[in-house]
């Protein structure tokens, strides 16, 4: 209840950006599920990863892991995607979604997550694919 009352408050305020906050409760809400996995080291085989590793997805565990340990080629955790979410994995929620981030990333990490929670949930959330609020096509 506490994630979700933050993220309702950040939307009040006229300064945030909808799209980081909405980043900010899927990625924790992912986290509470038990489900946000290491991106430091490859949950399935160990393998840590480099700075500058492009990250694979594995369906099974609904993580991101190592190319070898990859089971699709459709999400991608590209580097600085992956710094975003550890950097404001640690901040609170506020300052987390006040950092910097560039319109394209910002879409590409909502992608990201919004597929990632399709395929925990094993169906997309409709107000996550239609809205116009967001304004994200694939």
């Amino acid at each position: 209840f506490s994630l979700l009352s933050h993220a309702l408050e950040l939307l009040d305020r006229e300064e945030s950006e909808t799209l980081q906050v909405l980043i900010q409760f899927i990625y924790r809400s992912i986290g509470v599920m038990g489900l946000a996995g290491d991106l430091t080291a490859c949950p399935l085989c160990g393998h840590r990863y480099t700075q500058r590793e492009v990250l694979s997805y594995n369906s099974g565990i609904h993580t991101a892991v190592c190319s070898q340990c990859s089971d699709t080629s459709q999400l991608a955790l590209h580097p600085a995607m992956r710094r975003y979410l550890m950097v404001s994995g640690s901040l609170d929620i506020a300052s987390a979604a006040a950092l910097e981030l560039s319109e394209t990333a910002r879409k590409r990490i909502f992608i990201y997550l919004r597929e990632t929670l399709r395929d925990i949930l094993g169906y997309s959330l409709q107000s996550l694919v239609d809205s116009t609020m967001f304004m994200i096509r694939d």
